[in-house]
This record gives C-alpha cells, sequence and structure tokens, in this order.
C-alpha cells in the first residue's frame, strides 16, 4: 500500500469519527454551545471552557476543521499523482466538494437557529439532508480510497447481483435519513419508560416527530431483513474480497438490529446511539464497496 492509500483509508477512518461525534453534539443538545456564531464560537476565535455544551460543539469544529484541511490535502496531493487519470482525479475533487457542502449545512444549522429545542419542519429536512450528504462524503471518500492503490483489480460478482447491489445503496439512505428524524425526535422528545413512548404515540396532540420516529424502527427492519435475504441467495461471488464484504454487511446488519433494540429498551443511552450511527456508517461503506467489487474488472495504474 502506496503512502497516498493509507492516507486516504485513514482520511476515512477520521471522517467516521468526526460523524460519530456529531451524534455526540446533537444528542447532548450542544449544537448551541458557542451560540449562534459560526466559525467563532461565542464571540471569541477560542472560547472559554467552562460550559459543557462550549466544550463538546467546539471540539467537533476542531474535528470538523481538521477533516477540511486534510480533504485540501488531499486534493492537492491526488491531483498531483493522478495528472494522467481523470476519473481518480475527478473523485479527489468531488471528496472535496461533499466535505465543503457538509460543513455548509452543519454552518447553516447553527447560523439559523435549528438546534437546541427546535423541532421546525425546517429543522427535520434539514438533518434528513445533512444525514444523505454525510452518506454521499463517506461514499466518494471510500472510492477515493479503493482506488488509491498503485494498480486495482475490481473483482467481479455476477452480472445478476449488480442491480441489488445499487438498490442496496438507495436501502441504506432511507433506512439512514428515517433514523436521523428518529434521533431528532428522541432527542427532543425523550421518553421515561416504553408506556411513555407509547402513549406519546397514541397522543392525538402529539408533535410530528413522535409520530414520525415509529417508522424508522419498521423500515429498518424490512429492508434490513430484504438486505440479507438477497446478499444469502441472489448476489454470489468467488472472490475472497467479495465474500468478506458480504459477510461483513450481513454481520453489521444482524449487530445493528440489536443496537436498534437495545437503543429503545434503554432509552437511547449516548453510547448506543454512537455505535448505532457508527455501524450505520459502517455498513454504508461497505456496499459502497460492494458495488465497487461487482462492476467488470479492470486494472488502474498512475505510474
Amino acid at each position: 500500500m502506496n503512502r497516498f492509500s493509507r492516507f486516504s483509508w485513514f482520511l476515512l477512518v477520521w471522517t467516521v469519527l468526526v460523524i460519530a461525534f456529531g451524534t455526540v453534539v446533537r444528542a447532548t443538545n450542544s449544537g448551541a454551545g458557542c451560540g449562534k456564531f459560526w466559525p467563532l464560537c461565542g464571540e471569541d476565535l477560542i472560547p472559554t471552557f467552562d460550559v459543557f455544551h462550549t466544550i463538546v460543539e467546539f471540539t467537533h469544529r476542531m474535528m470538523s476543521g481538521s477533516l477540511i484541511l486534510m480533504v485540501f490535502a488531499l486534493t492537492f496531493w491526488g491531483n498531483q499523482l493522478y495528472r494522467q487519470d481523470p476519473t481518480r482525479k475527478r473523485m479527489v475533487w468531488l471528496v472535496l466538494f461533499f466535505v465543503l457542502v457538509e460543513s455548509a449545512l452543519g454552518a447553516g444549522l447553527v447560523l439559523l437557529g435549528l438546534v437546541e429545542d427546535n423541532s421546525s419542519y425546517l429543522r427535520i429536512m434539514a438533518v434528513s439532508i445533512h444525514l444523505l450528504n454525510t452518506f454521499l462524503l463517506l461514499g466518494v471518500t471510500t472510492i477515493n480510497a479503493w482506488w488509491s492503490n498503485n494498480q486495482i483489480t475490481r473483482p467481479a460478482l455476477k452480472t445478476s447481483g449488480r442491480p441489488y447491489v445499487i438498490g442496496f445503496i438507495v436501502f441504506v439512505a432511507v433506512i439512514g435519513a428515517t433514523g436521523a428524524v428518529t434521533a431528532l425526535a428522541d432527542t427532543l422528545f425523550p421518553s421515561s419508560s416504553l408506556a411513555h413512548t407509547i402513549e406519546e404515540q397514541l397522543r392525538p396532540d402529539g408533535h410530528i416527530l413522535v409520530y414520525l420516529r415509529i417508522y424508522h424502527p419498521i423500515i429498518a427492519i424490512a429492508l434490513g431483513s430484504l438486505m440479507v435475504w438477497v446478499l444469502a441467495n441472489l448476489i454470489h461471488t468467488e472472490h475472497p474480497v467479495g465474500q468478506r464484504i458480504k459477510l461483513g454487511i450481513i454481520l453489521s446488519i444482524g449487530a445493528q438490529f440489536l443496537l436498534g433494540m437495545a437503543n429503545i429498551y434503554f432509552l437511547t443511552p449516548l453510547g448506543i446511539q454512537v455505535a448505532h450511527l457508527v455501524l450505520a456508517d459502517v455498513i454504508w461503506i461497505l456496499c459502497v464497496l460492494l458495488s465497487l467489487v461487482s462492476t467488470e474488472k479492470k486494472n488502474f495504474s498512475y505510474e
């Protein structure tokens, strides 16, 4: 593995960690920890660390800032490396594009006041769009990392399996978007017990977020089960890479079901929320990798 490839894979891991800490910001209601200021925190470049919410929000901003700097480095390095390879050069530019969009969306949440106790329709749409862009960022970062070796042979799955793999990507995006809405509902309208959750669901005058959060587990169970069945019965590959990715997706979906049930039973503790999101990111990354290995074999080289 060359240096650029190691850096690309590290960037992918760091991106997941930044996203995971974003969950901490949302779950602890720290989105306004710096007030309605961006990129400044309050009226200072570096705030005083005497308020918990400020510490959490500022830490996330520092992590996000380091990610942007790393992506700029990736873009410069990739453009030098891929002078004769327009396909891979476009991919590093896409990583830069989506990380800047991600930053703009995060800034918009703060500047528009779509944080803390804001439960408006605009915030509901914003968190879903934010999640989808996060997946797009993870997707192009994954593709860049996969393509970053000097020479790569992409093992092909059977042709009949390729449409299903594309469907997986759509399924995970839908599950993720509904999950983002449910997570927001759990933050703004926390339940004291399972009985209270059911009672809130049956109230005729409840907030729309309360009614929407029931759809995520239903959609996740239905689409997740369908994905496992399709992987086990309709997608075949003799290549060890493809086999490992398939197994990874199946095991990750199974673990995600358990985390989802634990999240409901224990009333969404922070640790389980973070693990739930990280595993969702892992499933998305594995589905993107599966889509790559399901294409025709092709060698890349920039030497």
